[in-house]
């Protein structure tokens, strides 16, 4: 359970990817109580932080059926908006990458709501801190695949990676590359990883 404010929030669940063995890891947190009125419309997705293509042959394309999933979750969602970008590999589905924005009741800014999303993205797993080009990411590996998790100043993101088809590593890094060309990436740190 994620606490935050004397409120209950459940777990970040995971919920299936068409056609393929890779699961969206974070899909939606529902708080178990109301927060506090939110006083402006929170951020959308900067949609152009997800690369059309990385090197290697693999493209990206929104999938569109987890924007109304996103958008009917309700005023006590955590996420306040939400896109998963497939990654294929030809025809293969390798990979997905969410980016969603949080309600203005959460701050990224901090350790602690950045902490309680980490720890609901990667349930039960261990995951560990690494930096490429700048970033902290916390990863984590599971049997075929690879998770990873970091942080913006209204964005985070998770990117899951079939390891047995793709460099994940290569991935990862590609896609932070390119996201610090596009001057929308600005990092917050990891929170602690104990």
């Amino acid at each position: 359970m994620i606490r935050r404010r004397g409120c209950v929030r459940s777990a970040l669940r995971g919920a299936g990817v068409r056609g393929a063995g890779l699961g969206l890891v974070l899909a939606l947190a529902v708080t178990a109580c109301s927060g506090p009125a939110r006083l402006a419309a929170p951020a959308r997705v900067p949609v152009t932080l997800a690369p059309a293509g990385i090197t290697g042959g693999l493209t990206l394309s929104e999938y569109s059926g987890d924007r109304k999933a996103f958008a009917q979750a309700g005023r006590d969602s955590l996420v306040a908006d939400g896109r998963l970008w497939e990654i294929h590999l030809g025809h293969l589905l390798v990979g997905t990458l969410e980016i969603a924005t949080v309600t203005n009741d959460v701050t990224l800014a901090s350790s602690g709501d950045r902490s309680q999303i980490l720890n609901g993205a990667m349930v039960g797993a261990v995951p560990v801190s690494i930096h490429v080009s700048g970033v902290g990411v916390a990863v984590a590996s599971a049997p075929e695949r690879t998770l990873y998790v970091w942080f913006g100043r209204e964005v985070f993101e998770v990117l899951q990676l079939d390891d047995q088809r793709v460099d994940p590593e290569a991935v990862l890094t590609a896609i932070i590359n390119y996201q610090q060309t596009t001057g929308l990436l600005h990092p917050e740190p990891l929170p602690s990883l104990t």
